[in-house]
C-alpha cells in the first residue's frame, strides 16, 4: 500500500514516481490531479537527479499530501460516456476545451447528442495533461494548449469514425486565438508553425471563444 512508503520516513524519487505509475486513468478524469503530480516530480528532479537520494522535508511533506490525494481518488466512481437513450440521433458534436496555467497545459473534452426540446446532452469524454516549459510566456503556452487541442481533434476524427460529427476548439486566450487568425501579421516561427498546425486541422468557423470562468479545462 502507499502508506507503507511513508513507514521509515524516507522517500526518493524512485518511490514517488513508482505511485504515480500506479493510477490508471484511461480516460483523463483525473488529469488534474496528474498535471499536479507530474510539476512535483518535475520539481524533484530540479532539487536532486538522483533516483534513490532522500527527498528534502518540504518535498517529503508535499509528497505526503500527494499520497493523501491519490488514495482518496479510489472512491470516485466513473461514468461511462454513452449515448443517452432519448437521443434523436447519432450525430454528436464534440468540444474540446484548452487552458494553459504557469505549469502546464490541460485539454478536456466533451461528447453532446441533440435530445428533444432542442436540447443537447453533454458527458465528459477524454481530458490530458502535459507540462510547459517554464521559460515559456503565458500567451505561448495558451498557443500551444490550441496546438495540441488541434492534435487532439485529428486523433478523435481517426477514432470515433463511426460516430463523426463536428469538432469545436475553445479557448480563453484573445491573444492566441489573435494569432490564429491573423491573415497578413508575419509571426515568429514559434508562432507561425503552430498557427499552420491549427488552421490546417480545424476550421476557423469550429474555433471559438470562451470566458476564463466558464472553461472546463
Amino acid at each position: 500500500s502507499i502508506d507503507a512508503f511513508l513507514v521509515n520516513k524516507i522517500l526518493s524519487r524512485r518511490k514517488c514516481t513508482s505511485v504515480c505509475a500506479r493510477i490508471f486513468d484511461m480516460f483523463g478524469k483525473l488529469e488534474p490531479v496528474r498535471l499536479r503530480l507530474k510539476h512535483d516530480l518535475r520539481q524533484l528532479i530540479r532539487e536532486n537527479p538522483d533516483w534513490d537520494h532522500p527527498i528534502s522535508s518540504v518535498k517529503f511533506a508535499r509528497w505526503t499530501e500527494n499520497f493523501k490525494i491519490i488514495q482518496d481518488c479510489r472512491d470516485i466512481m466513473y461514468t461511462r460516456c454513452i449515448v443517452p437513450e432519448n437521443a434523436i440521433n447519432l450525430i454528436p458534436r464534440y468540444w474540446i476545451f484548452a487552458d494553459a496555467s504557469d505549469i502546464g497545459i490541460m485539454l478536456v473534452v466533451y461528447v453532446q447528442f441533440e435530445v428533444p426540446g432542442n436540447k443537447w446532452s453533454g458527458s465528459h469524454f477524454l481530458g490530458k495533461s502535459f507540462l510547459a516549459p517554464d521559460d515559456m510566456t503565458i500567451p505561448k503556452k495558451e498557443l500551444s494548449a490550441l496546438n495540441l487541442a488541434a492534435n487532439i481533434k485529428v486523433v478523435l476524427d481517426r477514432a470515433l469514425d463511426e460516430f463523426n460529427g463536428t469538432v469545436y476548439v475553445c479557448g480563453d486566450s484573445e491573444i492566441s486565438l489573435a494569432w490564429v487568425t491573423y491573415e497578413n501579421v508575419k509571426l515568429e516561427t514559434f508562432h507561425r508553425n503552430r498557427v499552420n498546425n491549427i488552421r490546417s486541422k480545424v476550421s476557423l468557423d469550429n474555433l471559438h471563444h470562451v470566458i476564463s470562468s466558464e472553461n472546463c479545462a
